[in-house]
């Protein structure tokens, strides 16, 4: 395989679709930067979403807020997020997760195909990592997210909020990482 197929076919009846990236120059831009496999898995899903909008393929571009705002190193890449606004980032060699209401960087692996081929398609991952039985649950009370939303803890975790259902809300995604991002760098 070359990349994806798993991917692709294990959320293939829950997909949030969007346009296919055709802008040569934005592909040109990420040619040398991020795995070629993520390049053409967005020529085919675009920045679209996947489990009724638990995971996103997000264009980095529009993501470059969150590296500065986060501090992360300038050359690392967000090219995905959960719901939870949680992102993925290649940087440059390996596949790390910002888990933003921790305000913590984990190492995924240094294979992103594999990561979205074999980590997002495993139920023990999606659960114990990423909290996927959180977001059905959120899911179930809130409704999806778009694009643009996330769903948040108000109050903040950073400010002693309580990790519990009743105190996720849908918030905006820029917005609500930028709050997290301040009150992390205190």
């Amino acid at each position: 395989m070359s990349g994806f197929e798993e991917f692709r076919q294990h959320y293939a009846g829950s997909l949030i679709p969007a346009t296919p990236v055709t802008d040569e120059q934005l592909l040109s831009s990420y040619r040398n930067r991020l795995p070629q496999a993520l390049l053409k898995e967005w020529q085919v899903s675009g920045f679209g979403g996947f489990s009724n909008g638990f995971i996103w393929i997000t264009n980095p571009e529009e993501m470059q807020f969150a590296v500065v705002e986060w501090e992360l190193d300038a050359a690392w890449l967000i090219f995905g997020r959960t719901a939870f606004g949680d992102l993925f980032i290649w940087d440059g060699e390996n596949v790390r997760g910002l888990f933003v209401h921790y305000g913590t960087v984990e190492w995924f692996t240094d294979d992103l195909p594999m990561f979205f081929d074999y980590s997002l398609c495993d139920d023990a991952f999606l659960d114990e990592v990423l909290r996927f039985s959180k977001f059905r649950e959120a899911f179930a009370r809130l409704g999806p997210v778009d694009h643009s939303e996330m769903y948040g803890y108000v109050p903040a975790l950073v400010l002693g909020g309580d990790e519990s259902i009743e105190n996720l809300k849908k918030v905006k995604l820029r917005e609500h990482l930028l709050l997290l991002a301040q009150l992390y760098r205190g």
